[in-house]
Formats: C-alpha cells, sequence, structure tokens
C-alpha cells in the first residue's frame, strides 16, 4: 500500500524535529530555567533529587567534562521567562 504524500512529509519534519530537539545548547545553564518549577517536579519524581540529575534521568541534561549541557527540548520547555 502506498504511503501518502502528506504522511511521507510529516514523518521528515517529525525526523528533523527530534534531531533539533535534542541538539546540546552552548552556554545554556540550570540558572536559565524555571529552578522553583523544576525542583518542584524532582521532588515528586524522587525527593531530594538534583535538577541536575532529574534532567539526566529524564534525558534533557547529560554530563561533560565541561559540566552539564542542556539539550534544545529543555529550554524549549522549561526556561524561565
Amino acid at each position: 500500500m502506498p504511503a501518502y504524500v502528506d504522511q511521507i512529509q510529516f514523518e521528515r519534519q517529525e525526523i528533523k524535529s527530534r534531531e533539533y530537539d535534542s541538539q546540546f545548547v552552548d552556554g545554556a545553564m540550570v540558572t536559565d530555567l524555571d529552578v522553583k518549577l523544576l525542583q518542584g517536579i524532582a521532588d515528586q519524581y524522587i525527593k531530594g533529587l538534583s535538577i541536575e540529575r532529574y534532567l539526566q534521568q529524564i534525558g534533557l541534561a547529560e554530563y561533560a567534562q565541561n559540566g552539564l549541557r542542556l539539550k534544545r527540548a529543555t529550554l524549549l520547555l522549561l526556561r524561565w521567562t
């Protein structure tokens, strides 16, 4: 059964979107996020868990040699305004 053109285009856009969201943002720090909100969410996950560890647990950040690296999705979802 042939795929519809719209479905193929949607799937391509979805792949691009996931790639964009998973890129690391140089210079982004936890202090750029809504720390109060994020700590509340982390505490609901596991009481006393640090924000940094929580972000790692849910796949929105990773530790590197130069410290915690945040993914673009982290900033899109949790940025303090």
